[in-house]
């Protein structure tokens, strides 16, 4: 009776060992690797994103304007998409007194940002104005807006210092 009880738990144990080794000595080292390796592409998939895919916030300094009226900062939400250097987006959140309806293109090449903003809506509808900058960090990117070309009537347009964040938090949220 006892001998039969070591062969019930001796059998199966041997089975596992067995079947353990032979998965061990097979190769399955490499397991461990595949693992490993699928990881180090997610890593990599996610260093290799574009610099500018994200929301940003743009803190904007107003140095001068080309309308009357109180100079004011602002504060402005992006939305931008990069493919390769081409960039485009568009403004998703203003401040009350400016324009949201935008459309954004531009380009990034190597550190140095680019683009221009076309307003399509209501407000200051087809005025454009530039922005130059220099990307700091994955995170941080600073420049110069200006305006381009004449300003629509009732319509104010800035020269301002430009600092903008990456804000992943708020990027699905509209």
């Amino acid at each position: 009776m006892q001998l039969r009880n070591f062969g019930l738990i001796f059998f199966p144990s041997l089975l596992a060992t067995l079947f353990l080794g032979t998965i061990f000595g097979a190769g399955a080292e490499n397991a461990g690797e595949k693992v490993l390796s699928d990881q180090q592409t997610v890593q990599i998939a996610q260093a290799g994103a574009p610099p500018l895919q994200s929301r940003w916030k743009l803190d904007i300094a107003v140095r001068d304007q080309t309308g009357s009226g109180s100079k004011s900062n602002y504060q402005i939400f992006a939305d931008f998409k990069q493919t390769g250097s081409d960039l485009s987006g568009q403004f998703v959140k203003t401040n009350p007194n400016a324009c949201k309806e935008t459309s954004i293109s531009g380009t990034v090449e190597g550190n140095k940002v680019n683009w221009t903003v076309l307003y399509t809506g209501w407000c200051c509808r087809g005025a454009t104005m530039k922005f130059e900058g220099v990307l700091r960090s994955p995170n941080i990117v600073e420049g110069k807006l200006s305006p381009l070309g004449s300003t629509p009537r009732n319509c104010t347009l800035w020269w301002a210092d430009v600092v903008a964040t990456k804000d992943n938090n708020l990027y699905y949220r509209r």
